[in-house]
C-alpha cells in the first residue's frame, strides 16, 4: 500500500516520515561504499539501518550523553531532517556542529540533507560528549534552493551565499516551540533585498516576516515572534467518523525562511530563535 500524506512539519509524508528520499539514500550508499568495515560509525538513528552489518556502530544519543570511541577511525553519518528521527532537528545540527570542528575531521561527503565526515580521533580518548544544550543552527546545514554552502577554511566561518537563483536561501531549519513569545535573529548581507520570515509549519501559517534592504556589510536583524497558538499536527487524522485530534502538548515546530528575488549576492552568517522575557523590538 502507499501511504501519502502530511507530516506535522507541513511536508509530504511519504518522504519525510516513511522513507528516505532516493537523493539522501544516493549519498548514503556513497557514504557505505567508502566506509572500511573495521570502522567504527556513528550515525543518526533515522538512517542508520544501512549500516547495521558493521560491528562498531552506534547512533547519536540525546543531549548531554556520550559516545563510545573504540577507534581512532570513526566515521560520522549525521541527517538531521532526514529519515525517523529521534532527537530534534536543532538536536542534531548541535551535534553536527560540534562534529565539524573536531581536530583530525575532515568532510567527506555532503548533500540531500546527509553529512559525512571522517575523524581520526586523538589517542587515548574514550568517548564523546555530545553538547548539552542546543539554541543555534549554522545556515550552512540547511540551503534552500537559492542557497550555496560555502564549506572552505575554518568551519567556524562556513555560511550560506546566495547563489543567484530565485527562492529560499534558507529553509528547513526547525525548532521546537512552545506558547509564548520569541525572538528571530539573523545576520545576513546581500546586495538586493531579502525576506527574512518565521514560519509554523505545523499550521502552514506565516507568523511573522520582515523585509530586508540591500546592504554594505553583515547586518544583525531581529524579528519578534508571537507563538501564541498551537496547532496539532495533522497526521494520521483518520476519515470520517474515524478522526482523531491531536495535542500539541510538545508545542509546534518553526522554520526561518530566507527568500531572494534573485540577481543578488550576500551571505547568511548566523540563524537564532530564542525565547523572549518581553516585546521585542525590530532592529535594522
Amino acid at each position: 500500500m502507499h501511504w501519502r500524506g502530511v507530516s506535522p512539519g507541513g511536508g509530504d509524508l511519504v518522504h519525510t516520515w516513511l522513507r528516505v528520499p532516493s537523493a539522501s539514500a544516493g549519498v548514503l550508499a556513497r557514504a557505505n561504499a567508502i566506509i572500511p568495515q573495521s570502522a567504527e560509525v556513528i550515525a543518526s538513528q533515522g538512517i542508520m539501518g544501512r549500516f547495521s552489518d558493521r560491528k562498531l556502530l552506534y547512533p547519536i544519543p540525546g543531549l548531554g550523553y556520550s559516545i563510545p570511541v573504540v577507534s581512532r577511525n570513526v566515521w560520522w553519518i549525521i541527517s538531521p531532517s532526514v529519515g525517523i528521527e529521534t532527537n530534534t532537528v536543532i538536536e542534531s545540527s548541535a551535534v553536527l556542529a560540534k562534529v565539524a570542528q573536531q581536530p583530525g575531521t575532515k568532510l567527506v561527503l555532503s548533500g540531500n540533507g546527509v553529512w559525512v565526515f571522517h575523524w581520526i580521533a586523538p589517542r587515548g580518548q574514550t568517548s564523546f560528549a555530545v553538547p548539552g544544550s542546543a539554541k543555534n543552527i549554522n545556515p550552512w546545514m540547511f540551503p534552500g534552493k537559492a542557497g550555496m554552502p560555502v564549506l572552505s577554511g575554518d568551519p567556524s566561518s562556513w555560511h550560506i551565499a546566495e547563489s543567484g537563483k530565485r527562492g529560499y536561501v534558507v529553509s528547513g531549519d526547525y525548532w521546537r516551540a512552545t506558547p509564548g513569545l520569541y525572538e528571530a535573529q539573523v545576520t545576513l548581507s546581500s546586495s538586493t533585498t531579502l525576506s527574512v520570515e518565521v514560519w509554523n509549519t505545523t499550521g502552514n501559517v506565516l507568523l511573522a516576516r520582515r523585509i530586508v534592504l540591500p546592504s554594505q556589510g553583515l547586518e544583525k536583524i531581529s524579528i519578534p515572534v508571537d507563538v501564541s497558538h498551537l496547532y496539532p499536527p495533522r497526521s494520521f487524522s483518520g476519515w470520517g467518523p474515524f478522526q482523531a485530534k491531536f495535542g500539541s502538548i510538545l508545542g509546534n515546530q518553526l522554520e526561518l525562511r530566507i527568500w531572494t528575488p534573485g540577481g543578488g549576492r550576500g551571505t547568511i552568517g548566523t540563524l537564532k530563535l530564542l525565547r523572549a522575557s518581553s516585546k521585542v523590538p525590530q532592529t535594522k
